[in-house]
């Protein structure tokens, strides 16, 4: 079980496709009952990466972070003084090169 965003995506994507697994299954996280739109928008660029002719979800950082900001989530985030920057820093692309990982025990691991 890996763990992929926007923040460590061409990682998450790499590793998959070097892995030449038979099946991926991408699960998005949701809020509550509902969807969470920015985890959407991160699964399609997983998806992108791994196969680029099924779509262009090239969104600039800024037309990322006001789709993220347009999600619950988001609007959630921006209303709070405290945490309006989460919005910015989590719709840059490939901050990261490393891929994440749930081990044995449930913690979640760099690889």
């Amino acid at each position: 079980v890996l763990a992929g965003s926007f923040l460590n995506l061409a990682a998450t994507a790499d590793f998959l496709r070097q892995k030449h697994f038979a099946e991926v299954v991408l699960v998005c996280a949701g809020t509550g009952d509902g969807v969470a739109d920015e985890d959407v928008l991160a699964a399609k660029a997983i998806l992108e990466n791994l196969q680029p002719a099924t779509g262009n979800l090239q969104l600039s950082t800024e037309g990322l972070a006001a789709a993220i900001g347009n999600s619950q989530n988001g609007r959630r985030l921006l209303a709070n003084p405290d945490l309006r920057a989460d919005v910015a820093f989590c719709a840059q692309r490939d901050v990261f090169n490393f891929v994440v990982a749930l081990d044995a025990s449930g913690a979640l691991r760099k690889l």
